[in-house]
C-alpha cells in the first residue's frame, strides 16, 4: 500500500488515513509534531527564492499603486480609500485560507493548490492596473490584485515554519530577506531609471519575478504530510482562528506589537513617495530610486542578523532595532532635503532588517504545529486591520493639515514608543510545541 512519509523516517502514516475521511486520532499527534530536521543551505535558498515575490509584491503596494491612484482622485483621502484593499483582503482572505490550508492535503501538497490558483489573477490584475485610465477598472483591478495576493502570501509564508525547524528560522528569514532585497535593489535600479517615462515596468517586473518564484516553491520545495483532522465547516473559521488567536499571552503580545507598528509604519510608507515629491521636491522615480539605499544595506545586515538571533535572543535583536527605528522616524520627521534622507533610510534598513528576521521566528515558537496555518493567516487580521485603519484616517490626518505628508512621520512616531514597551513584554523562553494540551481540539 503507498504511504505518506512524514519528515522523519521512524513514523509512517498510511495513505488511507489521507482518504475523505482524514481524521487523525489522540494516538498520531506524535507524528503530527516530531521535529523538524535540520534543513540544508540549498533548502534555504530555495525557500528565500520562493518567497522573493512576497515582498516584491508589498513593495508594488506601497511605491506604486498610491502615485497611480492619486492621477486618477482628487485628493489623499481617496487614496487611502483606494490602499484600503490591501489590508482589508488581508483580514478578510488570509485566516480563511491559512486555516483551510491546515486542513487541506492533496497531491500537490498542502499550500500549493493555492498558489496555483492565485497567480494568473495576480498577474492579470499587474498588467491591468498601469495600462488602464478608468477609476472604476483600475479600482476593480487593485481589488482582485489584493484579495488573490493575500491568498498566496498566506500559502507561501506558512511553508517556511513547516519545512524549517524552530532553530534555523531566523537565519532562514534573514536569507529571505538578503535575496528579496538583492531582487529588490535590482528592480529599483531599473523601474528608477524608466518609471517616470512608462509606469508599466515595475509591474511587468513584478510579474516576471512572480512567476519563476512560484515555480521555486511548485517544483523546488516538498511539502511534508503533519497529520490532518477532520475538514470542519467553513463557518467554524472564525471561532477556530479566534481560538488559535488567543491561545497563549505571548501571541497576543506579539499582535500588539505587530498592530503598533504596522499602523505607524504604513501611515508614512502609503504616502512616502508623495512626501518625497510634494513635501522635499523630488520625483517618484526619484524616490523609488533612493529607497535602493534601504534594500542595500538591508541586504548586508540580514545574514548577520538572522545569525545573532537564532544564537542568542531573537527579542533583544527586535529591541534593538524599535530602538533605532524611533531614531529612523525623528529623522523622516525633521527631513528638509531630499539628501536627508539617505542617513534616514539608513536607519529604516537596521530596524527593518532587526524586525523582518525575528517577529515570525518568534511569533512561530508561540504557535503549535498544527495551527501554523491559522496562526499565520490570523496574523494579518492584526497587521491588515491596523492598516485599514491608516488607509481610514491617514489620509483625513493629512488633508487636515493642507495635505502636508510630513505629519505621517508625527503619527507613526506616537505609535513606535507603545511598540516598544510590548516587546519588552513577551516571555521568548515558551515553546509552544512542547505543550501537548495545545493540540487538543
Amino acid at each position: 500500500m503507498k504511504k505518506h512519509q512524514t519528515r522523519s523516517d521512524s513514523k509512517i502514516v498510511p495513505a488511507s488515513r489521507t482518504a475523505d475521511d482524514r481524521q487523525v486520532s489522540r494516538e498520531d499527534v506524535p507524528a503530527a509534531v516530531e521535529p523538524l530536521e535540520p534543513v540544508s543551505l540549498c533548502h534555504m535558498i530555495k525557500i528565500a527564492i520562493g518567497l522573493v515575490t512576497q515582498g516584491h509584491f508589498e513593495y508594488i503596494s506601497n511605491m506604486f499603486i498610491s502615485p497611480l491612484a492619486r492621477d486618477l482622485v482628487s485628493n489623499a483621502t481617496q487614496v487611502g480609500l483606494i490602499q484600503v484593499f490591501n489590508p482589508l483582503f488581508g483580514v478578510l482572505v488570509q485566516p480563511i485560507i491559512g486555516w483551510r490550508g491546515d486542513h487541506t492535503w492533496t497531491k500537490l501538497g498542502r499550500r500549493k493548490p493555492y498558489l496555483l490558483f492565485a497567480i494568473p489573477w495576480i498577474l492579470t490584475s499587474l498588467l491591468v492596473m498601469p495600462l488602464t485610465h478608468s477609476l472604476l477598472v483600475f479600482v476593480g483591478a487593485v481589488i482582485i490584485y489584493q484579495f488573490f495576493v493575500d491568498m498566496y502570501v498566506v500559502s507561501s509564508g506558512t511553508m517556511m515554519p513547516e519545512t524549517v525547524p524552530l532553530e534555523q528560522r531566523s537565519r532562514q528569514q534573514a536569507m529571505s530577506v538578503t535575496v528579496g532585497s538583492f531582487v529588490t535593489v535590482c528592480a529599483i535600479w531599473f523601474v528608477g531609471r524608466h518609471y517616470d517615462k512608462n509606469h508599466l515596468y515595475p509591474f511587468v517586473l513584478a510579474a516576471g519575478i512572480a512567476v519563476l518564484s512560484t515555480a521555486m516553491l511548485l517544483f523546488g520545495i516538498k511539502e511534508y504530510y503533519h497529520g490532518l483532522k477532520k475538514r470542519p465547516p467553513l463557518y467554524v473559521a472564525p471561532v477556530h482562528v479566534a481560538k488559535a488567536a488567543l491561545s497563549n499571552r505571548n501571541i497576543i503580545i506579539m499582535f500588539l506589537v505587530l498592530l503598533f507598528s504596522s499602523y505607524g509604519n504604513y501611515s508614512v510608507l502609503m504616502f512616502w513617495p508623495l512626501f518625497m515629491r510634494d513635501t522635499l521636491g523630488g520625483t517618484i522615480g526619484g524616490a523609488v530610486e533612493i529607497s535602493i539605499v534601504t534594500h542595500v544595506f538591508m541586504m548586508m545586515l540580514a545574514l548577520p542578523f538572522g545569525v545573532i538571533a537564532d544564537r542568542f535572543s531573537k527579542k533583544n535583536v527586535m529591541i534593538f532595532g524599535q530602538i533605532v527605528g524611533i531614531m529612523a522616524l525623528l529623522a523622516g520627521l525633521l527631513a528638509q532635503a531630499v539628501w536627508h534622507m539617505y542617513f534616514q533610510l539608513i536607519l529604516v534598513a537596521i530596524a527593518q532588517t532587526a524586525f523582518l528576521v525575528t517577529f515570525y521566528p518568534l511569533l512561530t515558537q508561540f504557535m503549535p504545529r498544527d495551527r501554523i496555518g491559522t496562526i499565520t493567516g490570523a496574523t494579518p487580521i492584526v497587521f491588515s486591520g491596523a492598516r485599514v485603519l491608516a488607509g481610514l484616517t491617514a489620509g483625513r490626518v493629512i488633508d487636515a493639515f493642507g495635505e502636508n505628508y510630513r505629519v505621517s512621520w508625527a503619527v507613526a512616531l506616537a505609535c513606535a514608543i507603545p511598540t516598544f514597551f510590548f516587546i519588552l513584554m513577551v516571555d521568548p523562553a515558551y515553546r509552544a510545541n512542547q505543550d501537548k494540551a495545545a493540540w487538543a481540539e
